[in-house]
């Protein structure tokens, strides 16, 4: 892929279509949730080729923290917003309870924005902000409406919300691997990683411990249930850390895609 553009993206879809439906399991994406960072280009081209619901098209959790907080500092309201919590102002408490949003369920979500308006911190900074977030994110019209990135964490299996695993895998499945390598060679590659994955659950089926988990779901769940019992101030269900992020332990039922690993895979197809 020599450029990043909606086109491309449909190119390789299609390819990879073209593949899976050989195999006879294409129509099992349509039962997934598809995850992706908020390229614009290739969420459309997922639509457009793959043909799933909207509704299972869903943001990375990561990214989006980081878009948001890049806006903060576009606004110049990166000092507010990282001052620790013995100096912070009305302002940057406000700011930190829009990072805690995505931890809601849609419509708590959308709930709590339009109550979150109503008392924002007065100010151009502010009001441009608050424009941002309403035309990319807040409104069931914007680019990435909140149906695609809002969810309140569960207790049972927690949902995969972030393609950091897939970017993990892609660094493995792209060290060594170049526009010369043979699909033999990726194919080895996959191998690998698949041994070192069996033996791994062998392990664990033989008694030995897992690994700890990295996933802040869990944290996510216990703020989400102080603030649904009332105990916590406000919506920021994430002041344990400056920046929400999700690092995710597992992927069941989600579909990961990531512009680098798709590179990678259509390398290997000869596209």
């Amino acid at each position: 892929m020599a450029r990043k553009t909606q086109e491309e993206y449909e190119r390789a879809l299609l390819k990879l279509r073209d593949v899976l439906t050989g195999k006879g399991l294409f129509q099992i994406i349509s039962t997934l949730y598809i995850i992706t960072d908020y390229e614009l280009g290739m969420r459309q081209a997922i639509l457009r080729v793959w043909e799933i619901d909207p509704e299972r098209l869903r943001g990375c959790l990561f990214h989006l923290s980081k878009s948001w907080i890049r806006a903060y500092q576009s606004e110049g309201l990166a000092s507010e917003y990282w001052a620790s919590e013995n100096v912070r102002t009305p302002t940057g408490r406000w700011l930190r309870s829009v990072i805690g949003l995505p931890c809601l369920s849609v419509e708590e979500c959308k709930l709590a924005w339009a109550d979150m308006k109503e008392r924002k911190p007065q100010g151009e900074k502010i009001a441009k902000l608050v424009l941002y977030l309403d035309s990319h994110y807040m409104t069931d019209t914007s680019t990435f409406p909140v149906s695609q990135w809002a969810s309140e964490p569960v207790e049972d299996v927690p949902p995969q919300r972030t393609t950091n695993p897939l970017e993990g895998y892609n660094q493995f499945l792209g060290n060594g691997i170049t526009a010369r390598s043979t699909f033999k060679t990726f194919g080895n590659k996959i191998l690998s990683l698949q041994m070192k994955a069996e033996l791994r659950l062998n392990s664990i089926d033989a008694g030995e411990a897992a690994r700890p988990t990295r996933s802040k779901e869990e944290q996510r769940l216990r703020h989400y249930q102080a603030y649904r019992g009332g105990r916590s101030h406000g919506i920021n269900i994430c002041s344990w850390s400056p920046v929400y992020v999700g690092f995710g332990s597992g992927c069941d039922g989600a579909f990961l895609v990531e512009p680098h690993l798709l590179k990678l895979s259509c390398r290997c197809l000869n596209f």
